[in-house]
């Protein structure tokens, strides 16, 4: 499998490292592809389909939620689950789970 052998972002030479597969670059962390992660709602733990489930993302930390999972959870909780940042006045959009 060939590697990128320039960070794209910083022009800099990446180092071989023995086969081992590059997912940022070392210099300036810039992100050199996309892993394909099976995502899973951190608040039912089943796996989210991106392309038929409504999802809303933490505006915080990037994680993945069901809208359903996350609206009833903020009405609650009033903080993310993953990174427990407080939303002071949550999203009606993320409450109608549009």
């Amino acid at each position: 499998m060939s590697q990128k052998k320039f960070c794209p972002q910083c022009g800099r030479k990446l180092p071989n490292l023995n086969n081992c597969e590059r997912n940022f670059c070392f210099f300036c962390g810039y992100k050199l592809k996309e892993k394909k992660v099976k995502k899973a709602c951190t608040i039912c733990h089943k796996h989210i389909n991106i392309e038929r489930n409504k999802t809303t993302r933490c505006s915080f930390c990037e994680s993945m939620y069901h809208s359903s999972c996350i609206s009833s959870w903020l009405l609650k909780y009033n903080a993310c689950p993953m990174c427990q940042n407080v939303f002071i006045f949550p999203n009606k959009i993320i409450l109608e789970g549009k």
